[in-house]
């Protein structure tokens, strides 16, 4: 166990022994989350998170709540550097995994960092233009149109041409499905016309 003994001869002939130990030396570790979610675009992040400290593998304490309150982070104090003579091998595991999220603990000389990480869902969106003009029978029909793709009311990225080349058919991929938690809106625009075959204004359907 590693204990000391001092000795004190008292004067009638006894000798006392006391056996003590030594004083421990302690250790500071803070715990630290850091979000990798893009400012939280899919409205996913839990508002706390729980971490529990291991020693040496064994949980040591109770778990800790992280959340915006205490800035994310959390100092683990007073905490024995040696047992048995080795050093203590201190690690953090988050008690919770939200779905979605992955974890990753990073350790430097100032304690433990937690990140975690969100994927964005993304999505696509298709755009077909059909004639109905008994297959251009009066010869009005235009050899392209040209398309413009809107997210929640605003342009998003640039206009496409439709022709016989891509069958009249454009895919748009990697679109953000949410931003700040709210499904976004995608719908599209003809921006030229020929003659009366279709206004300028009308919307084409997303599938």
């Amino acid at each position: 166990m590693n204990y000391e003994a001092s000795y004190d001869e008292e004067t009638d002939g006894y000798t006392t022994i006391t056996n003590y130990y030594p004083t421990v030396d302690t250790v500071n570790s803070i715990v630290s989350k850091v979000w990798d979610d893009n400012n939280n675009q899919d409205g996913k992040r839990p508002t706390s998170i729980q971490v529990q400290l291991n020693a040496d593998g064994t949980p040591k304490r109770s778990p800790v709540t992280l959340d915006e309150a205490n800035d994310w982070s959390y100092i683990f104090d007073n905490l024995p550097e040696i047992n048995n003579g080795v050093e203590i091998v201190y690690t953090v595991k988050e008690v919770d995994i939200p779905s979605g999220y992955t974890v990753s603990c990073l350790l430097d000389a100032s304690g433990f960092t937690i990140v975690k990480r969100y994927e964005a869902k993304m999505i696509e969106k298709t755009v077909m233009k059909v004639w109905s003009d008994t297959n251009d029978q009066d010869g009005l029909r235009t050899d392209e149109i040209t398309v413009q793709l809107y997210e929640n009311g605003d342009i998003c990225g640039s206009a496409v041409v439709l022709n016989e080349a891509n069958n009249w058919s454009y895919t748009w991929s990697s679109l953000d499905k949410y931003d700040a938690g709210t499904e976004n809106e995608y719908t599209v625009k003809r921006l030229t016309c020929q003659l009366a075959i279709q206004p300028a204004t009308a919307r084409i359907p997303l599938s």
